[in-house]
């Protein structure tokens, strides 16, 4: 029967029983119901951001605000040339506004002062292109514009106002700038919609071309924040009221969504894409990059607010760790929020064998967030195995306090030779050594100190420290760069290794196993939770999982024997969880007690250990040799570190009669170094012709000065790298200016057109110095590019270079040419290394 026939029975047998006026009511009905049914199947319902493809996303680290000094951090920018963020906070009321340069260790490095009040700090990009950042001033409808000078700072003087009338903006909410394509893009939350102004060649926005990508059927409601991922050529913006991060197609579609509730965001602000924080990695690998005020509109005059922090992402799934070999359980929790006086984020824990008992460190108890502390005159707690207090002590700067060494007492570890106490710091990046005096008592007053600097060898977050007893050295984490490494007890570098090519995240603690010479590395990420074993050197020897007790932010490992006196050994790990910069008002520290593998259950260690008797309390044993972390031999190109007496080792020299030599006075690593002296203007250097149409090359060496004499704006390059016998493709110069020691490096693309970096000051000291220069993998790909270290931190990563002709062949390291009248004098250089992929460092 069809469709009309349906509705003309259904009419009639209506009319019989309720009338004209209801019939045509339930014949309107009727036909309403029909149409519905009928095309139901072919209507297209849009779905919500929250419906689209889940995808992946983790936490790498956080900047909190005791590290930046940023309370409330919103707007977010990255500058290449600078390699540091700009940053902006929540408005105050004042007539201008400072911008903050922030390093991607979290250092402050300098501000800057604009003379405008801006209002919407959110709205804040790089034109990465040009060299200069860009807020939106929407009470104005003006775009400004301040330019970096050749340092990578800001310069105010050059404040610059466009007007934007025309781009139509009405509640601007983000925006970010395509460096490749010269697009700037604005998220207005009315509509939602995206507004896109191509900038001009001379990078103008008078009369630019705009175009608008719609967001209404996305599904999307209040989006705040944006940000351009140059590698993919997708937009990310975020929606507060779902905790969701959606990824966007340059059309408007919704590619992906991302869970953003685990993180415990307040006031998400500004995003925007930038280098991975960890300086070992690849520096093609980006990350991404939040803003969290940690305020809402309505908290701004509120005592509860908390403080803001910023978060890096990665939305690249991890190495997957490898096969556990061991599950451990939970036997013990003990709840430091209930000790007195409470740690409300612990942070390290150390075993003393002597006394049988537990040292706890909290790196945060002292502070006072929002009016809220939890302070009660110690940050470091003695406790017996089963979480009992057996004593507390105050090392931090906060009174009463006897020995005002440290706020941010990160870990801890013991040296049972001498008692000593070593303690990281990694706002500070130190390791302290504190003597505890006749007393042997942490805390009191005869208790002396001293301490070392991991930034110069690379390590930009010391977070756990442990004492191999067998060797006398000491084993720090490197929360960010994900390594751990080797130091004398007076700082000296000895090795380093990556762990997280073991599915390790955030290592926050390292601890050494005395029954078998080994180490524990512990993963802090929750979404990772895992011990891997390694030798000293990095080999892996087993993964454990710990995830039994669900920890929130796993901060410190101690190995030692079992609470009840059975005489297994456990892992106790102490959990900060909720930290106080997140909400002051938590206090929730834990401590757990977990099982471990028996020392029989891990395989056998490729080394062995001498103990040679001594006079005193303990015995010390006699250190192994220590073989430096080294690429495989692939990876590795070439290697000196003049230790022959002589240039054997390398291809050819060019030594001026003698003006190039080895000598010891020269060493800056080891036992002999080359010396250069410069009396005249002749070239003399090495040449390595070991690289073979190398498409990337890697190379690491030391360089001191020597107080070197130069007159102003003299200048010369010490390393050259070739393309055949000839063709200059890569150098590093060195230059006299202002008073001051400089560096800078330089590649040439297939139009024989150099791009430099900036200048970067050096001191009168040994440093080294490390390039990776990477060729294009095509014509026409523009993918070629050159990032360049001092003392392991980067100081610059030019990309998107044509360069696919270019290859490496040869190497010249000294003073190669450019030498002036005026520089006489000698320096010296040490250790290079050259590889193909892997990073160097120290």
């Amino acid at each position: 029967m069809n469709q009309q026939r349906k509705i003309y029975l259904f009419k009639s047998m209506a009319g019989k029983f309720f009338g004209r006026v209801f019939t045509n009511l339930l014949f309107k009905l009727s036909i309403l119901s029909l149409v519905l049914a009928l095309s139901l199947p072919f209507l297209h319902v849009p779905r919500s951001a929250a419906q689209a493809n889940a995808a992946f996303i983790r936490q790498i680290r956080t900047l909190e605000s005791d590290q930046t000094g940023l309370l409330h951090p919103a707007g977010l920018a990255f500058s290449t040339r600078a390699n540091a963020f700009q940053v902006l906070q929540r408005p105050g009321a004042s007539a201008d506004t400072e911008l903050i340069k922030l390093t991607p260790f979290a250092d402050r490095a300098g501000s800057a002062r604009i003379a405008a009040a801006i209002k919407d700090p959110i709205n804040v990009a790089y034109d990465n292109q040009v060299g200069r950042l860009l807020i939106l001033h929407s009470s104005d409808n003006q775009l400004l514009e301040v330019r970096e000078d050749a340092n990578g700072d800001l310069d105010p003087s050059t404040l610059t106002r466009h007007n934007i009338r025309e781009f139509e903006l009405q509640d601007p909410q983000g925006m970010d700038f395509d460096a490749v394509g010269g697009g700037l893009y604005v998220l207005d939350a009315v509509g939602p919609r995206i507004v896109r102004v191509q900038a001009g060649v001379d990078g103008s926005f008078e009369g630019a071309e705009i175009t608008m990508i719609d967001l209404g059927a996305s599904g999307i409601v209040s989006p705040r924040g944006l940000a351009f991922n140059p590698s993919t050529g997708n937009l990310h913006v975020i929606v507060p009221a779902e905790q969701k991060l959606i990824e966007l197609s340059q059309s408007g579609e919704v590619l992906a969504t991302r869970d953003l509730a685990e993180f415990g965001l307040q006031d998400p602000q500004g995003v925007v894409f930038a280098p991975s924080g960890d300086q070992t990695d690849d520096p093609a690998q980006i990350n991404l990059f939040l803003a969290d005020s940690g305020q809402s509109d309505v908290q701004v005059t509120s005592d509860s607010q908390s403080t803001g922090q910023i978060f890096e992402f990665s939305l690249v799934e991890p190495v997957a760790a490898a096969a556990v070999s061991f599950t451990s359980s939970l036997v013990r929790t003990t709840d430091l929020s209930t000790i007195s006086p409470p740690s409300p984020d612990p942070s390290g824990i150390t075993y003393l064998p002597n006394g049988n008992r537990l040292v706890v460190v909290d790196g945060e108890v002292e502070e006072t967030v929002n009016g809220i502390t939890h302070f009660r005159g110690a940050n470091v707690w003695e406790l017996g195995l089963s979480g009992n207090v057996i004593r507390t002590a105050n090392i931090s700067k906060v009174a009463p306090t006897l020995v005002p060494m440290t706020d941010e007492p990160t870990g801890v570890t013991w040296n049972p030779a001498d008692g000593h106490f070593f303690f990281t710091e990694d706002g500070g990046k130190r390791v302290y050594n504190l003597n505890p005096g006749g007393d042997r008592l942490l805390g009191t007053s005869d208790d002396t100190w001293s301490f070392f600097s991991t930034s110069t060898a690379g390590n930009g977050d010391p977070e756990g420290i442990t004492f191999d007893t067998w060797r006398n050295r000491l084993f720090v984490a490197d929360g960010v760069n994900r390594e751990v490494y080797q130091y004398s007890l007076t700082g000296g570098l000895v090795s380093h290794f990556d762990v997280g090519v073991f599915g390790v995240e955030d290592p926050e603690s390292v601890e050494f196993n005395p029954d078998s010479g080994t180490l524990f590395v512990m993963s802090s990420n929750r979404t990772s939770p895992i011990i891997v074993e390694t030798t000293i050197n990095g080999a892996l020897i087993q993964t454990i999982n710990i995830s039994a007790p669900n920890a929130k932010q796993a901060a410190g490992l101690a190995y030692a024997p079992a609470s009840s006196g059975a005489g297994a050994k456990r892992f106790y790990i102490v959990d900060r969880a909720i930290d106080n910069n997140t909400d002051p008002r938590i206090v929730d520290g834990k401590m757990y007690e977990m099982t471990a593998p028996s020392s029989g259950t891990s395989p056998t260690p490729t080394f062995t250990r001498t103990n040679t008797p001594v006079t005193g309390p303990s015995p010390t044993r006699t250190p192994t040799p220590i073989v430096t972390n080294t690429p495989n031999s692939g990876d590795l190109i070439f290697a000196d570190s003049f230790e022959s007496g002589n240039f054997s080792a390398w291809s050819a020299n060019t030594a001026d009669g003698g003006d190039l030599s080895v000598s010891a006075a020269a060493a800056l690593v080891g036992t002999r170094g080359m010396q250069a002296v410069i009396d005249d203007n002749n070239a003399i250097f090495v040449t390595d012709d070991t690289p073979n149409a190398e498409t990337r090359y890697r190379a690491r060496f030391y360089f001191d000065p020597n107080s070197i004499a130069m007159a102003g704006g003299n200048n010369h390059f010490i390393f050259s790298g070739y393309t055949g016998a000839s063709t200059l493709v890569v150098r590093v110069q060195f230059r006299f200016s202002s008073g001051n020691y400089q560096m800078r490096a330089a590649l040439r693309n297939d139009a024989s057109t150099w791009t430099n970096t900036n200048w970067f000051t050096i001191t009168n000291d040994s440093h080294f110095i490390e390039l990776d220069w990477r060729a294009a993998t095509a014509a026409g790909a523009n993918n070629g590019g050159l990032t360049f270290w001092i003392d392991g931190v980067q100081r610059a990563n030019l990309t998107t270079m044509d360069n696919d002709t270019r290859r490496i062949d040869r190497v010249r390291l000294g003073a190669i040419t450019g030498i002036d009248t005026g520089t006489r004098g000698t320096y010296y250089f040490d250790a290079f290394i050259s590889r193909r992929q892997t990073y160097i460092g120290p």
